[in-house]
């Protein structure tokens, strides 16, 4: 550890290395969590047009 903070080139490689690597795992929970959402919305959106649709038949 003392090595890294004494050597700033190498501190600043370390940390640029991590900051790509936590890019990288977050492009890709971000990707899933916007299909997840869109998922959902579109769950529920059929959902009420199916109890829309439902209701409208129950009333005649």
């Amino acid at each position: 550890m003392l090595t890294i903070l004494k050597d700033d080139e190498y501190l600043y490689r370390s940390i640029l290395a991590d900051f790509y690597g936590q890019g990288k795992v977050l492009k890709r929970k971000y990707l899933l969590l916007t299909y997840s959402y869109s998922i959902f919305l579109i769950g529920v959106i059929l959902s009420v047009l199916v109890f829309l649709f439902y209701q409208s038949i129950v009333i005649r």
